[in-house]
């Protein structure tokens, strides 16, 4: 019983270690690709787990490997992965499903409650970082915007030849 108890207490801690891994890896990434392969090494380096896949939708609205860690993960376009010992959790941005975070253990029961709700954070934190991802591109584009706009009426301004004349409350010029 006590070493039942001291085995969940190492897998919790090893969780936690995994979920605290894959904050620092949201918050150090730089791109979408970056933070998908940071979050994976995290998982398998504190997680009990044999892989951690991230799969994105593509163009043509397939679900493709575009991140792996684990003993498997260069094979895993070429193998089925049972649904028993696996638990899957999708990656939002926005109100819209981008990708899928999947977790492959060799062990039957892994997945208890406890795990799930940290494999659930994990996905959470991830999907908190792609919006930020989504958001920042928004403001680029939008600055990006605003300053050729910028541009246009400045040049618009040089090109005219029409006075401008201010006056003031007494309609002095």
């Amino acid at each position: 019983r006590r070493k039942q108890t001291e085995k969940t207490a190492q897998k919790l801690h090893r969780m936690y270690s995994s979920l605290s891994e894959t904050n620092a890896a949201s918050l150090r990434a730089v791109s979408v690709e970056s933070l998908y392969h940071s979050v994976c090494d995290a998982a398998i380096k504190g997680g009990k787990f044999a892989v951690c896949t991230i799969f994105a939708i593509d163009k043509t609205q397939h679900l493709r490997a575009v991140a792996f860690a684990g003993e498997h993960g260069p094979g895993l376009l070429d193998v089925s992965i049972p649904i028993e010992p696996s638990a899957a959790f999708p990656l939002l941005c926005g109100e819209e499903s981008v990708a899928v975070l999947l977790f492959y253990s060799f062990d039957i029961g892994t997945f208890d409650a406890e795990v799930v709700e940290l494999l659930q954070s994990m996905a959470d934190n991830v999907s908190f970082a792609l919006e930020n991802f989504s958001n920042e591109k928004k403001r680029l584009e939008a600055e990006r915007v605003l300053q050729e706009n910028e541009e246009r009426f400045r040049s618009l301004t040089h090109l005219s030849s029409d006075f401008f004349w201010e006056m003031n409350d007494s309609f002095l010029i």
